[in-house]
């Protein structure tokens, strides 16, 4: 009887090792989907057929490149450090290849668009916000802009619950008001980059209401710049297919907690993504489709009117309409 592995999270290789005997047949749900792993008999390495019930969708194995363990897949090379990652690379569907082609020609866009200004938004832990720290930086990743807004309509301290350094920068803090011609100087006719833009539009639109009194002053105030949402091409890109979903897995920006350094992250995975050519994958990824799709990712950057779109919709929209 197949070990059913299901509680030790995040399923590390030394958390497969303390199966002991157990490792060489187990099962595990990922996302809604029973993976059954099987280690065959006529090998002593660690390496897993892995099976979605009973349909085979490849092969895992542990690598030990002088560093942490991790789960390499084998069809591709890639390593994840948990399982479950590796078992969402497996699970790529077929329109990976170019789906992936669109996001690496996406970001090459962005990143030959001489108004690019990578945005990030950092906000309170309150259901409403008292204040936000903003950042802006230009593809060269020049900081533009730095600073943690208050919003004069609320009592307690605009810094209390900012994540991060907020409390320390209480003495800098700026009113909106104070901060509006700067940050519209920042903004206006520039393309705007962000990661989970409708999560950092919202906040800020929230904080614009409240300063102009009026949904729709907020509205036209953001709709000086175009707004684009890094998140859905870098998953994509990524491609952790997720089977409860349904959708590539959303993956988090960064750790650390100022605006400034999500701005740096967000630079460094919008190079990421253009830096590692698909033809770097054998065709085992995908056989069918990968050499007509490899021509996307050596191509050179295309116009604002081609950039990619997976959902179907154009991705550039302004900020006032991201909702």
């Amino acid at each position: 009887m197949p070990v059913a592995f299901e509680k030790r999270l995040p399923a590390t290789v030394a958390d497969i090792e303390d199966l002991g005997e157990g490792k060489d047949l187990f099962v595990r749900d990922i996302d809604g989907q029973r993976a059954q792993f099987v280690m065959p008999n006529d090998t002593e390495r660690l390496t897993w057929v892995v099976y979605d019930d009973e349909a085979y969708i490849g092969i895992v194995n542990v690598w030990r490149g002088g560093g942490q363990p991790v789960w390499q897949v084998q069809s591709t090379g890639e390593s994840f450090r948990i399982l479950d990652d590796a078992v969402r690379a497996l699970r790529r569907p077929s329109s990976w290849v170019e789906d992936r082609a669109k996001a690496v020609r996406w970001a090459e866009d962005m990143l030959a668009d001489n108004s690019l200004v990578v945005i990030s938004i950092e906000t309170t832990d309150f259901e409403d916000t008292l204040a936000i720290q903003i950042a802006a930086a230009t593809a060269s990743g020049t900081v533009l802009l730095d600073e943690c807004i208050r919003f004069e309509s609320v009592d307690e301290p605009a810094s209390a619950g900012l994540n991060g350094e907020g409390s320390a920068r209480a003495a800098t803090e700026s009113t909106l008001a104070e901060i509006l011609p700067r940050l519209s100087k920042v903004l206006q006719g520039h393309t705007l980059v962000a990661y989970s833009s409708d999560s950092g539009s919202q906040d800020l639109a929230r904080g614009l209401t409240r300063h102009f009194g009026s949904p729709d002053a907020a509205a036209g105030w953001l709709g000086q710049a175009w707004w684009e949402d890094a998140m859905q091409p870098y998953a994509a890109w990524r491609g952790l297919w997720s089977h409860k979903d349904q959708a590539y897995q959303n993956i988090p920006l960064h750790d650390s907690e100022t605006a400034v350094a999500g701005c740096h992250s967000l630079l460094a995975k919008l190079r990421e993504m253009t830096m590692r050519p698909l033809s770097e994958f054998p065709e085992s990824v995908c056989p069918s489709n990968l050499q007509e799709s490899v021509s996307y990712c050596s191509g050179s950057g295309q116009s604002n009117a081609s950039r990619m779109q997976l959902a179907g919709e154009p991705s550039k929209h302004q900020i006032g309409e991201a909702d």
